[in-house]
């Protein structure tokens, strides 16, 4: 961890230090005086005050020396907060919700707590956010000062601007003494993980589809019949010879005449994989519209109908090779 010089500790060093010079010319100016004065030459109807101006060298070099000890000492002083303060600041990060669909909002709490005995005078806190989240109220950036034993919080709402798995973090911490002399930063690791889905809005415009359609969900499966019990019923007919005699119908077959049976139907479960491309050559188009956006989106919409209709369903990403592979499953927990 370095500490660094700030630019107002630069003008205060050099006029420190054009302080030291100055008063050891006006020494030499005052031994240059007295010898010029032993030797019989008198200077004072040159310079009348001379010796007047050359007086105040001790002073000056005084005020120098204590110049310079107070810089001494404010530097020990902001390295001991740097080593001992900054390493043991805890700091913890909450996110509303870890997993949201593309333009869609969360909310990021950060809380830095000060555990030591130490000020710390002026502190820059910056919470590390990606490029491909846009913050759309509050600032991930905060200064104030951080007493002992005190603790501060910033607040931001992100809105998911791209899929994938994003990490916000480190956060980064400028320490800065109350002189403004000094300056040190560090990276706390502190890293959360945010996971974005494809954008939502192909799903919304299919929920409110299936609303106007009166609860018709486009994709609905073709139904098989299986005869037996525990089933939906679908219809009677007329029994033949193949039919189980269980499966008769007695109060249909007195009603009607003739022996009828009954028959039940069930809702076929198929399996579906997506095979999404993740080659080099999807990356074409806008950003944030790029031919792999598209694919994930229509993805998405497929394994939602997947889920609605309690359908078996995974994903297998590849390019040269298969990069990943869900097995099929089921529920919206697998949705998710």
């Amino acid at each position: 961890m370095k500490i660094r010089i700030t630019n107002v500790a630069g003008v205060y060093l050099l006029i420190t230090f054009f302080g030291f010079f100055f008063a050891l010319s006006l020494y030499q100016l005052k031994y240059l005086l007295s010898f010029l004065m032993a030797s019989g030459i008198d200077v004072r109807f040159l310079f009348p005050r001379a010796l007047d101006i050359v007086s105040f060298a001790p002073w000056l070099l005084i005020f120098s020396g204590i110049l310079l000890f107070a810089f001494v000492l404010s530097y020990l002083r902001f390295s001991m907060q740097v080593r001992v303060t900054l390493p043991r600041l805890e700091i913890t990060r909450t996110i509303s919700n870890s997993k949201i669909f593309q333009g869609e909002l969360t909310s990021v709490r950060v809380r830095i707590y000060n555990p030591t005995l130490f000020d710390l005078d002026r502190v820059i806190l910056t919470d590390m956010v990606p490029d491909t989240f846009d913050i759309v109220f509050g600032e991930n950036h905060i200064e104030v000062n951080i007493p002992a034993g005190g603790e501060i919080e910033l607040a931001y709402i992100l809105r998911a601007a791209a899929r994938g798995v994003h990490m916000i973090g480190p956060v980064n911490i400028m320490l800065i003494d109350k002189s403004y002399f000094f300056a040190a930063t560090v990276e706390m690791p502190v890293l959360s993980e945010i996971r974005v889905f494809p954008s939502y809005r192909d799903i919304k415009r299919l929920e409110m589809t299936q609303k106007m359609m009166g609860g018709f969900l486009p994709g609905q499966h073709t139904m098989f019949k299986i005869k037996g019990s525990g089933y939906d019923f679908h219809q009677l007919r007329q029994f033949y010879h193949s039919d189980p005699l269980k499966l008769i119908d007695w109060k249909a077959s007195a009603r009607l005449g003739k022996l009828m049976v009954r028959e039940y139907h069930g809702e076929r479960v198929i399996k579906i994989y997506i095979v999404i491309d993740t080659s080099y050559t999807m990356g074409y188009g806008y950003r944030r519209f790029t031919k792999l956006d598209f694919a994930t989106r229509a993805g998405a919409l497929v394994a939602y109908l997947a889920q609605k209709l309690q359908d078996f369903f995974g994903v297998m990403l590849f390019s040269s090779i298969v990069h990943n592979f869900v097995k099929a499953g089921r529920g919206r927990g697998h949705f998710m």
